[in-house]
């Protein structure tokens, strides 16, 4: 008897061992007694070249008394009579004491008189404007330039911005619009942190100021 459950025991665990749970990897059909299984990638192998069409010529890397750059050009399509490739040659950043000095012979004047010298014609200017804008674009602009009269007032702009925005005052003085906007453009690039919350505003002032007729000026 103790052999007869001793046989039953085996067969059942025999069984048991065959079954596959449900979360079981599916079996490998690899065997390494028989060797069969996918072979090994050649990866020391050089890739093969494409195949080109016999009637077309292999285009050159270097063609023949033509420099690198011309040479990539020719291999890119771009034709040899065409514009050198590169940056576009910009305009030379204008000497900004030079321009303040066009615009001011004497020496320059006292913090206090150059702050009333830029109420007196910021004001001035913007009153020609805002009658000409849309009601919410003068309000705007209005606003802004609140913001910038308050601070030059309260004393919180920095000296250089101060005397930038003097000198950038004698241009709309005297309508120098171009020099206006040279002086607005190096007071953003220079300043940007100091000015971003009013300087949109005056930017705003010197182009309507620039559209104003010649004989409102």
């Amino acid at each position: 008897n103790s052999r007869v459950c001793l046989l039953k025991l085996c067969v059942v665990w025999s069984s048991a061992v065959n079954l596959r749970g449900w979360n079981d990897p599916p079996p490998m059909a690899y065997s390494a007694s028989s060797g069969s299984g996918p072979g090994r990638l050649g990866l020391g192998r050089r890739p093969r070249q494409p195949t080109t069409n016999p009637g077309m010529p292999t285009p050159a890397l270097f063609t023949p008394g033509l420099s690198s750059t011309q040479s990539a050009d020719v291999m890119s399509g771009i034709p040899n009579d065409a514009p050198p490739r590169g940056p576009s040659p910009t305009q030379p950043a204008g000497d900004i004491q030079a321009v303040e000095g066009s615009l001011s012979d004497g020496p320059l004047p006292s913090s206090d008189e150059q702050k009333q010298k830029i109420v007196d014609i910021i004001g001035e200017r913007c009153k020609q404007c805002v009658g000409c804008m849309a009601g919410k674009t003068g309000q705007s602009m209005e606003a802004r330039v609140k913001i910038f009269l308050d601070s030059l007032q309260n004393g919180q702009l920095s000296d250089q911005v101060r005397e930038r925005m003097y000198f950038l005052s004698l241009a709309l003085e005297k309508y120098e619009m171009e020099v206006a906007k040279t002086l607005q453009v190096a007071i953003m690039v220079d300043h940007v942190s100091e000015v971003s919350q009013w300087m949109v505003g005056v930017k705003r002032l010197i182009a309507e100021v620039e559209k104003l007729p010649e004989e409102e000026r």
